[in-house]
């Protein structure tokens, strides 16, 4: 079995059971009428110019993740690759393609093409429409199409010569599942790309 596949389906069974025991937990806690009555938090409905504005001048080599309740920006530093890749995971309709494509907006408006420029897989392309409009874009690549294999190859062949460079690339993908159907030397690029990419 394919490592990928193998280390993928090993957090989709974590996660599912993490869930299960959180579904277990929910049922077994009993709510005062106080907690009971207190609201949820709920999201600020505040556009991403407004939010970036709040926050001024970020520091080089910040990815803008989004904002925390208590108002401060959650950035990744580009310049360390100790975190690695990141997966989100959610359940359909829990807002991970909306949180992409905020990641992506948030470059354009932060960084320089010159600086940090992402490019996107995706199983459904029409999700990302507007975005090859955007210059730190790479390209919107279906994950059904040779364009994301070859993609995939050309941003491994970049990452294995760019040790001088003082330029960043983000993967963006946007259904793992479908990226697991692609050719087993494409999977194999892509676990160099997740394991030593970040390096």
């Amino acid at each position: 079995m394919n490592s990928l596949k193998r280390n993928y389906e090993m957090a989709l069974a974590a996660l599912e059971e993490l869930s299960q025991d959180l579904a277990d937990e929910d049922d077994s806690f009993v709510r005062t009428e106080e907690e009971s009555t207190h609201p949820q938090p709920e999201l600020a409905d505040r556009s991403l110019n407004g939010v970036l504005d709040e926050f001024g001048t970020l520091p080089n080599g910040a990815l803008f993740l989004g904002a925390a309740y208590d108002g401060l920006p959650i950035l990744l530093n580009l310049n360390d690759p100790t975190p690695g890749p990141i997966l989100i995971a959610g359940d359909v309709g829990s807002g991970k393609t909306a949180l992409l494509k905020m990641v992506g907006e948030s470059t354009a408006q932060i960084h320089s093409p010159e600086e940090v420029q992402f490019g996107v897989l995706t199983k459904k392309p029409r999700e990302w429409q507007g975005f090859n409009e955007n210059q730190n874009c790479m390209g919107i690549f279906p994950s059904y199409e040779k364009s994301a294999a070859d993609f995939i190859r050309s941003l491994t062949d970049w990452a294995h010569h760019n040790h001088n460079e003082n330029r960043f690339a983000i993967l963006l993908i946007d259904d793992l599942e479908a990226v697991l159907q692609m050719d087993d030397d494409v999977q194999q690029n892509l676990r160099w790309l997740l394991l030593r990419g970040p390096n």
